[in-house]
């Protein structure tokens, strides 16, 4: 196809432009991380940076490209900045593809390590998704050199292996087991709901790196209880559901079948299903996810504010679905139920390589709102929640411990170099 010719064009431009980097760029002792899932660096690179100084030059590049003219402009500012950068480094960690570490010839004894921003592989992305909806044409992601020159993958559990080897298109051998620096927030944030009530405040902790991230999540714990003053009036319920590329969530139907009356619920929604909402709700002049709110309904937060891994220390319940948050709560701890209205489609449009009805905790899986309000009264009631479940879960797609992860792979980067 034409396009993927022009694609292939346009990286050997890309080859040819950081031809002379490599050739006037001293490479050195350093190592560079790309996060490109926002403007700033995401908790997982910024914990990595900081555990890796001062004992060795760690350099952050954070930036994504914007669908606009000036967009793209800054874009291939931020590629040439990554050129540059990688030229003069012996290690590059990413989080992401990125066209500057795949699709570009570096210099000899460059090693890549992708750390992968998700714990597990619930559904199915990267090669998985070729030719699906969810995903491109085969030709054009190999055009794009997707997920190539990779020498080490992070994947935290033999049971996930499988999948990521189909992801990635890479061999057994290219994955180390480790666990994101992400896992010892969340054990942060649960050792700082555990301060709740003592009187413990952020400036009573130390400056170690341990105090320092159960710092920044007691902070953050006491400005979600500042924000919302309502959540010490009840058990809060965080429903946070994958994004299904250009399907919005069914958030209504849970509404419509939720006990505001004995519960709080905050939407902690994808950030282009928030856009897409906002828009929608700005064409029909509705204030709120529901048209008609009932009684009660105040109790609906829809936080847009917070990161969904800081309420799992402030919740009593997660609702989720094919996401992430599916690992990353039973990693916390927290009772999660699973609102599966739409297996078959989404299975269709993307793919799923777990089918959670078939796990320990299947039995928290519902594909209707009501089922699943009715279970979640009664275990609150009876206190019946299966927490042994939840561990088994747990214990399958995380092999690695649930702390100390930001040190070990630090540790890993440095002896690799």
């Amino acid at each position: 196809m034409l396009i993927h010719f022009l694609i292939r064009c346009a990286v050997a431009l890309l080859n040819f432009v950081y031809w002379p980097i490599k050739l006037f760029v001293r490479q050195r002792a350093r190592v560079v991380l790309i996060s490109d899932m926002g403007g700033a660096p995401t908790r997982d690179i910024a914990m990595l940076a900081q555990a890796l100084r001062p004992a060795m030059d760690a350099a952050v590049i954070a930036g994504r490209m914007d669908r606009s003219a000036g967009g793209a402009a800054v874009f291939a500012g931020m590629l040439l900045r990554q050129m540059c950068a990688i030229a003069g480094s012996k290690a590059v960690v990413l989080e992401r593809y990125s066209v500057a570490v795949c699709a570009l010839k570096h210099k000899k004894g460059t090693v890549v390590v992708q750390l992968w921003h998700a714990p597990e592989a619930i559904k199915k992305f990267g090669w998985q998704t070729v030719d699906t909806p969810a995903g491109h044409a085969a030709g054009f992601d190999r055009a794009m050199r997707v997920h190539r020159g990779y020498d080490y993958i992070l994947c935290p559990a033999d049971a996930t292996l499988p999948f990521f080897e189909a992801a990635f298109e890479a061999p057994a051998e290219k994955f180390v087991k480790f666990g994101l620096p992400s896992l010892d927030y969340i054990a942060a944030v649960m050792a700082a709901a555990a301060t709740a009530g003592t009187g413990v405040e952020a400036d009573d902790l130390g400056d170690s790196v341990g105090s320092g991230i159960l710092r920044e999540a007691l902070t953050v714990r006491m400005e979600i209880e500042a924000r919302y003053p309502a959540l010490s009036e009840r058990p809060t319920v965080v429903y946070a559901p994958t994004y299904r590329d250009g399907r919005m969530a069914k958030a209504d139907d849970l509404i419509a079948a939720f006990d505001f009356e004995r519960f709080n619920l905050v939407l902690k929604m994808h950030p282009l299903e928030q856009a897409a909402r906002a828009a929608q709700r700005g064409r029909s002049g509705r204030r709120g996810p529901e048209s008609a709110p009932r009684p009660g309904q105040e109790r609906l937060i829809e936080d847009r504010d917070f990161d969904t891994i800081d309420w799992y220390g402030v919740c009593s319940a997660v609702v989720t679905d094919y996401s992430g948050v599916a690992v990353e709560a039973a990693a916390a701890g927290v009772p999660s139920y699973y609102y599966l209205y739409d297996p078959d489609d989404y299975e269709q449009e993307r793919g799923l390589n777990v089918d959670l009805r078939g796990e320990s905790i299947g039995k928290y899986c519902f594909e209707g709102a009501e089922g699943l309000m009715a279970q979640i009264s009664a275990d609150f009631t009876d206190g019946g929640y299966d927490a042994a479940a939840l561990r088994a879960f747990r214990d399958k797609y995380i092999e690695v411990p649930l702390t100390g992860n930001t040190e070990r792979l630090a540790e890993f980067i440095r002896t690799i170099l």
